[in-house]
């Protein structure tokens, strides 16, 4: 995210480094036609990251550019939240 809108001190810098942590683990999760982040799998079976596994999300549609899939994933969610204690993910309101 180049721009985030935010009226309380210190959240535009932890969504970018939210927003660079997530293209990261989909960038991982990429192979062939398959992107996904799957809620399915036990958080030990995902190497190399931090989301809680309540957080995990399973991208549907794995022909979107990685730009795409974050734009699709915030307009479902609304707003990105940091869990801190879990090491940051995606909470559900």
């Amino acid at each position: 995210m180049k721009h985030v809108s935010s009226s309380i001190t210190g959240y535009e810098d932890k969504l970018v480094e939210f927003d660079q942590h997530a293209r990261a683990t989909i960038q991982r999760y990429q192979t062939g036609n398959s992107a996904f982040i799957d809620p399915d799998i036990p958080v030990n079976d995902l190497s190399n990251t931090s989301f809680p596994k309540e957080s995990l999300i399973r991208l549907r549609d794995s022909s979107l550019p990685i730009d795409e899939c974050l734009m699709a994933i915030t307009c479902l969610i609304g707003v990105w939240f940091l869990d801190c204690s879990h090491g940051g993910g995606i909470i559900f309101p």
